[in-house]
């Protein structure tokens, strides 16, 4: 193998570590990130609890997509989306909208926090 081979093999092997780290950042930055809208949603939803079914259900996950990773917040309870936008017969009561918007700087933080740790 000649110098430039093994030069080239080096840095194919630290790109692949430093992708892998990314990646491994990425995803713990958007865990976090998701968190503090969850936790959002749950304090936005409080006023409304009659059961306390849809805040017990407000949960996050973090998907790779076939353009980079997602995060994802939401409820899988049936009546949350009438809550969240109302109905013809009801308003809506938004909770995780506004936890999205008001968490917009933190998330950006919490992200930009996860990478900079691996490119430093």
């Amino acid at each position: 193998m000649s110098d430039i081979e093994r030069q080239a093999s080096e840095l194919r092997s630290a790109f692949t570590k430093y992708s892998v780290n990314l990646d491994t950042a990425l995803g713990a930055g958007l865990t976090a990130a998701c968190l503090l809208v969850e936790e959002s949603a749950v304090q936005n939803q409080k006023p409304h609890i009659d059961t306390g079914l849809l805040n017990k259900s407000i949960t996050h996950r973090v998907v790779e997509t076939s353009s980079g990773y997602s995060g994802e917040v939401g409820s899988n309870v049936e009546y949350a989306a009438f809550h969240e936008f109302g109905t013809s017969k009801t308003g809506a009561y938004p909770f995780l909208t506004p936890a999205l918007n008001s968490n917009k700087r933190a998330i950006e933080y919490v992200i930009t926090n996860a990478l900079k740790k691996v490119i430093r």
